[in-house]
């Protein structure tokens, strides 16, 4: 009985590789033999770029980077490196931007090689490669201004074939930095200058500009950086469009998708919040009413840079003005001067003990408007949500 049994399955199995063949590719993926064949390829490959800059390790939490510096501190994801305390058990962070970057590079890679040869239009050809060369030269700086020399991979290296044997040694700083000039030289030649509506936010020749007069201002050659700056800001060969927003607050609200023409190259998001005024990332700033409690992520402006911005009339803001004695008098003479009793839902102030807020307010908001407007101020209003819950 059991012989019959088999018997029938192995015939039944004949009769169905005798009528139909398998098909190796999976129907809800692309294969190099279904991919790289289309425009709209070519344009899909492109995004996945743009996907994987925006990632947090890679770009998407560019602004932290303030930790690592007098201007900014925080619990995250830099605070050990801005306090001298980073070692190799807790530099996590250290460790996954180094590996989304070159996720970034190899995606990048990745494109510049399949590209070339798709039976597409040279014009398409050219914007993709400008557009992924443009990104691995951002990636690559990044590198250069975080290591140095850092091992370096073109498109001649498949991430498919040689994943195991990623050995090469560090190249030297200025060969890094020679292959990104060279990157983003191409992406000027390969790039538009502008987009539609509907690929708003993608690499353009003016973003190159504007990039590599970076990398050559970082690298001291003054006159080389100063061509490419006045490039985009005087239209010498194109009409770029850029120019100041004329409201400085209404830069920061730019919300539903509008744009700025203050902006050369920035990262697109939609605002995926639904309880308040502000995108998740904002939940990295401020306090506890932005989305995200501060105990765990967050960065905030330092008073070193507070500090800098100047009095009304342009002269240098020194809190001994206000409080004789504020700056060498200790955490005791400034709590003295700045602290009031609030009630225990921390909700409303109680008594006012020794400080003069009116004095405290204006030690803020008569100085260089931009402060105000930059940072959340003693006794404030700031809009927000409560961790998450209705405003």
């Amino acid at each position: 009985m059991k012989n019959k049994y088999i018997a029938s399955i192995v015939a039944a199995a004949a009769i169905m590789s005798g009528c139909e063949s398998l098909d190796y590719i999976p129907g809800d993926q692309m294969s190099g033999q279904t991919f790289w064949q289309t425009e709209d390829h070519a344009r899909q490959a492109a995004v996945g770029l743009y996907a994987a800059m925006k990632a947090d390790w890679c770009f998407g939490l560019e602004f932290t980077f303030d930790m690592c510096t007098d201007l900014a501190d925080g619990t995250t994801p830099w605070s050990d490196i801005s306090r001298g305390t980073a070692f190799a058990s807790n530099s996590s962070g250290v460790q996954n931007h180094w590996q989304y970057l070159y996720e970034l590079v190899h995606r990048s890679n990745t494109v510049i090689r399949n590209v070339a040869n798709m039976p597409i239009s040279q014009q398409t050809i050219d914007r993709v490669t400008g557009e992924a060369k443009f990104l691995r030269a951002m990636a690559y700086f990044r590198m250069l201004n975080c290591w140095g020399g850092v091992p370096y991979y073109d498109e001649s290296c498949d991430i498919n074939e040689q994943f195991a044997n990623l050995d090469s040694p560090r190249s030297s700083a200025d060969e890094i930095r020679q292959y990104v000039i060279d990157d983003l030289t191409d992406a000027i030649a390969k790039l538009p200058v502008s987009w539609d509506a509907a690929d708003l936010g993608r690499a353009t020749k003016g973003a190159a500009y504007a990039l590599r007069g970076k990398v050559y201002l970082f690298n001291r050659q003054w006159n080389e950086a100063i061509a490419d700056f006045e490039e985009i800001v005087y239209n010498k060969s194109n009409n770029y469009g850029y120019s100041l927003h004329p409201d400085y607050n209404e830069l920061f609200r730019l919300y539903n998708g509008n744009h700025s023409p203050e902006m050369i190259f920035s990262i697109q998001s939609i605002d995926g919040n639904t309880a308040g005024y502000a995108l998740n990332i904002v939940g990295y700033f401020g306090n506890k009413s932005t989305m995200r409690l501060i105990a765990s992520n967050c960065i905030v402006p330092s008073t070193t840079l507070v500090d800098m911005y100047e009095n009304l009339d342009g002269s240098p803001f020194n809190w001994d003005d206000l409080f004789p004695g504020f700056n060498s008098g200790g955490s005791e003479l400034r709590r003295k001067y700045m602290s009031v009793a609030i009630d225990q839902g921390s909700t409303k102030v109680t008594d006012l003990l020794e400080c003069d807020t009116t004095k405290v307010m204006d030690a803020y908001r008569l100085r260089d408007p931009r402060l105000c407007l930059n940072v959340i101020t003693p006794y404030s209003h700031y809009l927000g949500t409560d961790a998450g819950s209705n405003p």
